[in-house]
């Protein structure tokens, strides 16, 4: 059977840890516990901009070393009971040298459901740490995807595997370059604008003592016209 395989050749400090399981890849700034984000759409009613809460914050919860533990929606009119909702936890395994070896995923649907497995993801370093696999799997235990990690004088070349036969034989590969920079732009669940809301994206933030923005405006076009507000309750250990 053939195999495809990219070949990546990424930056010497690029971050093996799972990005997008860290306050880092959230671009949050300091030691975050607990973030919770609003949204808020704009709607022109009788000449005047009306601001209306989307009825839904999204929320993430952090361990003390930056790793996401749990992320979920509430659900519900502001001022009111909100429901839990697509609520999604990690379970983090180090082996004996105290690196990451094994994330496990889970979700429920609701806050009184059961939490079901969704993916682990295994982790495997050579004799000086450095990571040479990760293997993600679903929930019934059949391959899904992974990469193996080759270290160079000035570069780390990442084979991506796309098929669980890849880990014998032969390959073919293919190669380009890709420079893996974080985005400081995006919020926690990316919402678009309401329709008419296009052009140039521009922010105005306002920033906490951290550097992190706890409010967000989002404007569109040469006229900037306001299409979206965040805001954000931030709490640090």
């Amino acid at each position: 059977m053939k195999k495809l395989i990219f070949i990546l050749a990424l930056l010497v400090n690029f971050q093996f840890s799972n990005a997008q399981l860290t306050t880092r890849s959230f671009n949050l700034k300091g030691k975050v516990k607990f973030i919770e984000e609003a949204s808020y759409s704009f709607e022109l009613k009788f000449g005047e901009l009306e601001k209306n809460f989307d009825n839904v914050k999204n929320c993430m919860e952090f361990n003390e070393k930056g790793y996401l533990i749990k992320k979920y929606e509430l659900l519900g009119e502001m001022g009111r009971s909100q429901k839990m909702n697509n609520i999604f936890s990690y379970v983090y395994i180090n082996n004996e040298r105290g690196l990451l070896k094994e994330i496990n995923e889970y979700k429920q649907l609701w806050a009184d459901y059961g939490k079901e497995l969704q993916y682990r993801t295994k982790f495997k370093y050579d004799e000086t740490g450095n990571l040479i696999q990760k293997i993600i799997y679903n929930a019934d235990g059949r391959f899904n995807s992974g990469s193996n990690f080759i270290y160079e004088k000035d570069k780390i070349i990442e084979k991506v595997i796309f098929n669980e036969e890849e880990y014998e034989g032969e390959i073919e590969e293919g190669l380009y370059e890709a420079n893996f920079l974080p985005s400081n732009e995006n919020n926690i669940f990316e919402i678009y604008g309401e329709q008419g809301c296009t052009g140039e994206l521009t922010n105005e933030d306002i920033l906490d003592l951290q550097g992190n923005w706890i409010k967000r405006i989002e404007y569109r076009g040469k006229k900037k016209r306001q299409c979206k507000e965040y805001e954000r309750r931030i709490i640090y250990f």
